[in-house]
């Protein structure tokens, strides 16, 4: 019904609630909730700051050690050794 849609959509947009029942929800879906407010507040920060600006005002060494653990990440990852992936062009 429209009063129930109405209800759900008010439990939804309101964050306090929603972060408050993420206690209650497995752990894969209060990553996955992390993943998603971490992904929003990048997106929020580069409107403001370009990649290029972020990256000169970054220490050197702070920026190989993030590299270097993106990197580490890259090679431990489990992954099919027949994988494929397919580009059209």
């Amino acid at each position: 019904s429209l009063e129930q849609g109405l209800n759900w959509s008010q439990k939804l947009l309101n964050i306090a609630e929603l972060m408050g029942s993420a206690r209650t929800v497995f752990i894969e879906h209060q990553l996955m909730l992390g993943c998603f407010l971490a992904l929003v507040a990048i997106h929020v920060l580069f409107r403001q700051v370009s990649l290029e600006q972020l990256i000169h005002k970054t220490p050197l060494l702070l920026l190989a050690l993030i590299m270097g653990v993106l990197a580490a990440f890259i090679v431990i990852s489990p992954g099919d050794s027949n994988a494929f992936i397919y580009f059209q062009f």
